[in-house]
Parts: C-alpha cells; sequence; structure tokens
C-alpha cells in the first residue's frame, strides 16, 4: 500500500536543536582517522534547528555598541545570542544572531579588540569525564582560527569530572577562567587557569580547601594589579561556608590575603554559600549567595576587606541576611556594582520570579528602589529564574529563563530591563521584557551522511515538531563547514509524512544530484511507522515526480517497519533494506528489502510482488 497524504515544513533557523557531524580524513585504516581542522570547529559542526529544550540566560554581557551577548546554557541548547540594543536579533552575528555550541557555555567575555571569550563545560563521554573547553570567536560570529587549536582550547584537570564556571581579563588581556577540578580520591576542589592571547594555558592549578569537602570556585575577578581571586564555597554533607582565594601574579597563594591566602565566612552554624562576587573600588571584596537555616532559605551577602578580613562595617558585622516575603527559598545569582551602589539579582524559587534589590555601598537596604527595596518581574505565570545581569544604556538587564506562555513544557530566554529606581524601563523591547525563543518542542539527530562528488556534506536525521511529531531533516555543508545557503532554507530542509514519528535513517546521491532519503514515516494515522523514502532536486526541494509530490511510503503488513538503507541501481531503480513487521511470521520481524522503480512506484518485478 502507498499512502497519499504529504505535506513539507521548514522551520526557522534560529528555533533549537542539534544536528551535530564530525569530518574525518585520513590516509588508511579506520584507527588512522584524525579531525580535520578545516571543517568547522576543529573538523566538528552543530547545527540550530528546532529541539525541545529549556532555554536560559546563563551569564550575559554588553558590548562598546549596547549589543547583549548572552550564553545560553539550557537543557539540552547550548549556543551564544547576541541582540541588538532594542532586544531584537542580530543578524550579523553568525547565523540570524544564534551560534550553536557543542559543549555548555557558562560565562563569556568581550576583549579590547571585540573579540569574544567563551568558556563552559564540554562533556567527552558521561559526565564524569567533562572537561573546560575555552573558545574565541570573532566579532562576527566565526570561530577565531588563530586562537589555541583551531579556535578552541580544552583543559583537563583530572580525567574526571571538571566545569569552568567563570571568565575574566587581566589588563595584559590575558584570560582567567575558574571553575572546579575532581581530583580522585578527594573531590572537587578549587580550580583556576590562565590563557595569553593567542590560546597558550600559561598555567593552571586546583586546590583543596579542605578535607572531606566539595570545594568550587563559582565567580573569578581580576585585581587592577594582576592578581586572581576566585570565590566560592567549601561544602559537606551538612555544612558549607563561603571560601574565597586570591593568587599572586605568579599564582601561588598570596599569603597575605586571609589565612595564607584563602579566606573564608560563615553565617554562624547555618550553612551558606557564595554565587556571584564583585570588587568595589577600594579593593573590597562583596560575595553573595545564600543562608540556609532549618526552614528557610535566604539572601546573603557578606564583605571581605582588601586583606581578606571580614568588613564589620558592612551591613551587621560584615554580613547581610535578606528574606523576601511570601518566599522560602532565594539565592543570589549575580551582583554589579554601579553608581557606587550595590546591585543584586536573585532567584526566587517558591515565586518563582525575576527580583532585583539595590544596597547602599556599607550593605544598607536603598528602601526607595523599587517596592521598598525589591522590585520583582515574572513574565507568563509561569517559573522564571534569572541568572545573570548587567548594565545597558544606563539602566539594569537582567537575564535568565522563563515559561513560555505557549509552551508550558519548555522555557524561553528571558530579559528584563529596569531602571535605577527599580521599575520596568518602557523604553526597552515590550514594556521593558523580553523573551527570546530559541525553541521548539521535541529534539534532533543526524542519522546519516554522504560527501557529494563536488564536496560538499548532506546529513540526514530528523527534527521534531512536537512529542509525538518527527519529521525528515536534512542538512547541507560547504567544505568548510558552512552551511550551504543554497541548500533549502539557508541549508536546511525539513519534510513531514503526516504530522507524526517521521525518521531518517540512510541517504543516498543520484547520478543527477538527486538526494533520496529513506527511513520510517508515518504516513495514515491509523498505521504504524512505513518504509519511507523521500527524493529531493540538487537544491533541497522535493522532486515531485517521484511517488506523491517526492514522497513514497510502503507498508509491508500494517505494522512497524523501518529502512536502515538505500542504493540505486545503475539503471535509477532503487533498493531499501530494513526491518519489516510480519503479523503472521513465525519471528515478526524480519530482515526486509524492497526494489522501487525510478519514480518510486513499488517495482512488481522484483521477488513476491
Amino acid at each position: 500500500m502507498i499512502h497519499r497524504k504529504f505535506s513539507a515544513v521548514r522551520y526557522p533557523l534560529y528555533q533549537m536543536a542539534f544536528l551535530a557531524l564530525l569530518f574525518c580524513a585520513a590516509n588508511t585504516a579506520w584507527a588512522q582517522l584524525s579531525l580535520d581542522p578545516s571543517f568547522g570547529l576543529g573538523g566538528q559542526v552543530s547545527t540550530a534547528v528546532n529541539s525541545f529544550t529549556h532555554d536560559s540566560a546563563g551569564a550575559m554581557v554588553v558590548d562598546t555598541q549596547d549589543r547583549i551577548l548572552i550564553a545560553n546554557s539550557g537543557i539540552d541548547s547550548q549556543s551564544i545570542v547576541r541582540q541588538n540594543p532594542d532586544g531584537t536579533f542580530d543578524s550579523s552575528f553568525a547565523n540570524d544572531g544564534v551560534l550553536a555550541l557543542d559543549f555548555a557555555p557558562s560565562d563569556l567575555a568581550i576583549q579590547a579588540d571585540g573579540k569574544i571569550v567563551v568558556v563552559g563545560t564540554r562533556r567527552t563521554g558521561d559526565s564524569t569525564t567533562d572537561d573546560w573547553q575555552i573558545v574565541r570567536l570573532l566579532q562576527d560570529g566565526t570561530v577565531d582560527t588563530g586562537f589555541g587549536t583551531m579556535g578552541s582550547v580544552i583543559i583537563d584537570f583530572s580525567s574526571l569530572a571538571d566545569n569552568a564556571n567563570s571568565v575574566a581579563l587581566n589588563n595584559n588581556g590575558d584570560i582567567v577562567v575558574g571553575g572546579r577540578a575532581f581530583i580522585d580520591g578527594f573531590g572537587t576542589a578549587f580550580a583556576v587557569a590562565q590563557l595569553d592571547t593567542n590560546g597558550v594555558v600559561e598555567f593552571q592549578r586546583s586546590d583543596k580547601l579542605g578535607a572531606g569537602t566539595a570545594d568550587m570556585c563559582m565567580d573569578v575577578l581580576v585585581q587592577n594589579d594582576g592578581r586572581i581571586i576566585c570565590a566560592g564555597l567549601v561544602r559537606n554533607f551538612s555544612a558549607a561556608i563561603m571560601a574565597v582565594v586570591r593568587y599572586e601574579t605568579n599564582f601561588e597563594f598570596d599569603t597575605g590575603f586571609g589565612t595564607n591566602g584563602v579566606a573564608q565566612v560563615d553565617f554562624g552554624n547555618d550553612p551558606v554559600e557564595a554565587n556571584s562576587a564583585v570588587l568595589q573600588p577600594n579593593g573590597s571584596i562583596v560575595l553573595g549567595g545564600f543562608v540556609e537555616s532549618a526552614n528557610d532559605r535566604s539572601l546573603a551577602l557578606a564583605r571581605l576587606t582588601s586583606a581578606g578580613v571580614l568588613d564589620t562595617t558592612f551591613g551587621n558585622n560584615g554580613r547581610v541576611e535578606r528574606a523576601i516575603a511570601g518566599d522560602t527559598s532565594e539565592t543570589i545569582q549575580d551582583m554589579l556594582i554601579f553608581q557606587d551602589d550595590l546591585y543584586v539579582a536573585a532567584s526566587t524559587f517558591q515565586t518563582e520570579s525575576y527580583a532585583l534589590l539595590a544596597f547602599s555601598a556599607d550593605g544598607t537596604e536603598i528602601s526607595s528602589f523599587g517596592n521598598n527595596g525589591l522590585a520583582v518581574v515574572n513574565f507568563n505565570g509561569g517559573a522564571d529564574f534569572t541568572r545573570t545581569m548587567g548594565v545597558h544604556q544606563g539602566a539594569l538587564l537582567l537575564g535568565g529563563g522563563v515559561s513560555a506562555a505557549s509552551r508550558t513544557e519548555s522555557s524561553n530566554i528571558g530579559l528584563a530591563r529596569f531602571t535605577t529606581a527599580g521599575v520596568l524601563d518602557t523604553g526597552f523591547a515590550d514594556g521593558g521584557l523580553r523573551e527570546i525563543s530559541l525553541s521548539g518542542p521535541v529534539n534532533g539527530r543526524a542519522l546519516a551522511a554522504l560527501r557529494q562528488p563536488d564536496g560538499k556534506i548532506v546529513a540526514a536525521g530528523f527534527v521534531g515538531a512536537s512529542f509525538n511529531a518527527r519529521n525528515f531533516a536534512l542538512a547541507r555543508y560547504l567544505v568548510d563547514g558552512s552551511l550551504d545557503s543554497g541548500f533549502g532554507d539557508q541549508g536546511l530542509v525539513f519534510t513531514d509524512f503526516n504530522d507524526d514519528q517521521d525518521t531518517a535513517r540512510a541517504i543516498a546521491i543520484q547520478p543527477d544530484g538527486r538526494l533520496l532519503v529513506a527511513g520510517n514515516a508515518v504516513a495514515n494515522v491509523e498505521t504504524e511507522d512505513d518504509f519511507g523514502i523521500a527524493r529531493y532536486l540538487a537544491d533541497g526541494t522535493l522532486d515531485t515526480s517521484f511517488g506523491q509530490n517526492g514522497l513514497a511510503a510502503i507498508d509491508i503488513d500494517g505494522r512497524d517497519d523501518v529502512a536502515r538503507d538505500i542504493h540505486v541501481l545503475t539503471d535509477g531503480r532503487i533498493l531499501l533494506a530494513g526491518n519489516g513487521f510480519f503479523t503472521n511470521a513465525g519471528s515478526p520481524r524480519q530482515m526486509t528489502v524492497i526494489r522501487l522503480q525510478s519514480n518510486g512506484a513499488l517495482d512488481t518485478s522484483f521477488a513476491n510482488n
């Protein structure tokens, strides 16, 4: 049976998923394969198409042209996004404002020359073998191949779970990265590394601050004199304290800071952790995070002098604890100093809203800001969590993740801009708010690829339009790994048989350049999977002379059938191989071969009809 109900659809490029492609060059055996650095980023390409994701602004910076750079570190969605000053996508950056990444970005910084440094965590296997990854981009979002190895540097401290959390630049342009390293037998440790402007690692070290504890550097700062500050926490199963390490320019502990280079801050017997740190003009260090009592988690601030001693002139003997009414679990995610005041971005886990607070330099809350010192916003009535902040056009910009109004199963990047009075700045975006949608439901994957005679590479797989609907997906790349804009919609093609689960698993090319893609498709909602095949012209449009408007589906016996390979014969006829489900067979799932005529009709002269 050949089913006849088909439709073809395309999705905007900025919707997210990942078709990942590795391109290798070899002379002989497979064991000698090595990644070709002239293709994509060190031989690898990851393409944003369409995915069920949770997008979130994990970090954010504003460049000299007031453009907003966002590190999207959502679940199954990693990218760098650049917005124009008004909050629209900057089409001059990467692919219409979005650059897909194959690692999870955690922070970014802009060099004096406008180049963009992105740091994050690269998964090499499961989560126990993560490494640090540092990538540098040119201003237009292309990879700076003069940095590291074709634009990228990998740092592996221990062959275990290492995570890069923060980046800062010193006065010489060197790149300083802070995070954690996992030391086998001892657990996580403070970790810091410095790279020169070419991406050469000049120094790296990791240090345990406590026995039997989990130690993490969450934020890294560089003083004007080049000394490095790592702020974070030391935690065990029952307690936690804020911790700060200061390193000399030679990366030795600064023994004049705290106790032999380490300062620790407790809030009595209550666990307290630091997520963020900021330097005040006088060299004091303000730490922000949370303090946890038996029934509540509140915002926590502490200030150290430049010598690493608790500054008792700040707040209440060096500490500030601030609860938010109606919430029992809140934490400081980011901080900045603007016009001498301290601004704090916080997440509220019960009211699930963005929260912004203002304090004077001595830790006194500014009650005239917002509503009694607190400004709160929720985008769509769902779960919103702020994670980062910056100064944008003289106002305070918060970024994070917001529940999508139309798809409560996913989240979008949310930007909220407040004036220094703590009210939404209606001059920005939509009344002060900007929701950035990068994703659609479900996920995407490449399952087959081939290289055309002209050197272009075509990958085939699927993307999802909903939880229950997958579509054939094709992406074509030029020899350098960039998408071929002459193919489909800016290099991408998506094809739907009947709004159900269609998956491309094999691809072949005809001598005339037309592409055949096969897999499984549900062409009628009342049947199971069928052998599905589509034929495309060289430009990615469906070949309407094939099957029904370019598509054909073959049902074996009314049950699940999957095509797994395809071959074009010299006379133009087409072989499909896979498995068919035969209801009355002794073993119902059988190896199956089908032959089609060149126009997509069954070749009844082959085998049993």
